[in-house]
């Protein structure tokens, strides 16, 4: 996939300033504080969930950072990287389905420069579905705005979404798309139903992948295709920059995934692998972290030139990664 990278295309600064992440990033602060103990200057216990490895099952960590009061850690035994503790489940789901910093993303999933870096995005997407199963019906979780949905139905798909934040939903709605404001349960709908799902940067907010995994295995017809993006925890830019990239945030992104991690998850809940990569460089956003300026706002500067988009991707050191994977029968 051609490196899609709204930052380096225009410039960092400019990027974030017209699709609006400078505000947004303004209110992370109060956010952030409604979970977080001044005695501490952690999250309160009362509001905290501790869980082992989603991975490996182990409870063997080593804490790599602590954010904005949420603990980062390594799992010692197998690599994954996650937040421990987490919000429990009635203090995460208020951040997605009613928060002041849920609709503030959705105006950024809606600027036209966040649109236009999307469109490349969900374009390719659709290219590499169609590369491994035949158009039918297709379920993106996470819907968000619909952006995804719109351009697999002009494709010829029939398309269904879900989406927790209402603002979102009201948009997806208003384009003329069926999404259901719900989370994924049993029985919503029949074993063997879609060609294809899509999680769409939402596997790094789920406590549990797991459970989500299974449901969308039982829904997927025999050989259906799976696209998973998310943030690439191997990727260059989060190697450099560590808690000072803007992935980190403990109460939304609470899973942090590699090609290693990713693929034995998805293995064992009864997918195999048909294609990965990564995508986005996050060039513009090294650029200025490297010549000592903020990594989102800065001038930036001269960077070294072996680091290009072509070498980031080939070494699998992009900003996100992106798995197409199929399903298989479950060993009993």
């Amino acid at each position: 996939m051609k490196d899609v990278d709204g930052s380096l295309a225009e410039g960092t600064a400019s990027f974030v300033k017209k699709t609006g992440r400078d505000k947004l990033w303004q209110r992370l602060d109060k956010h952030y504080k409604r979970f977080i103990d001044p005695k501490t200057s952690l999250l309160f216990e009362d509001m905290a969930e501790y869980r082992n490895c989603i991975v490996c099952r182990e409870d063997n960590t080593q804490t790599i950072f602590i954010k904005d009061g949420f603990t980062h850690v390594r799992c010692l035994n197998c690599g994954f990287v996650y937040v421990n503790p987490i919000l429990k489940e009635d203090c995460f789901d208020e951040v997605y389905e009613s928060s002041d910093f849920g609709n503030k993303w959705v105006e950024v999933l809606l600027s036209e420069d966040q649109r236009k870096f999307d469109q490349a995005k969900f374009e390719k997407g659709v290219e590499k579905i169609n590369k491994f199963t035949k158009k039918g019906r297709i379920l993106d979780i996470g819907c968000s705005v619909g952006h995804f949905l719109e351009i697999a139905r002009d494709d010829g798909w029939e398309t269904v979404g879900m989406e927790l934040n209402k603002r979102a939903v009201e948009h997806a709605r208003s384009l003329g798309l069926k999404v259901w404001e719900e989370k994924l349960t049993p029985n919503l709908f029949p074993k063997e139903h879609f060609e294809a799902i899509t999680l769409w940067e939402v596997l790094e907010h789920v406590s549990e992948p797991r459970e989500l995994l299974k449901e969308i295995h039982l829904i997927l017809k025999d050989k259906g295709i799976l696209l998973v993006l998310v943030p690439n925890i191997d990727s260059i830019a989060l190697r450099i920059m560590h808690e000072k990239s803007a992935t980190f945030g403990g109460s939304s992104h609470v899973n942090f995934f590699n090609y290693k991690t990713l693929s034995r998850l998805l293995k064992e809940e009864g997918f195999e692998t048909v294609d990965y990569e990564t995508i986005v460089s996050e060039l513009g956003t090294l650029n200025n972290y490297l010549n000592y300026e903020h990594p989102y706002l800065g001038k930036g500067g001269q960077i070294l030139d072996f680091l290009t988009p072509e070498y980031i991707h080939k070494n699998l050191l992009g900003y996100k990664l992106l798995m197409t994977v199929r399903k298989v029968k479950v060993k009993s």
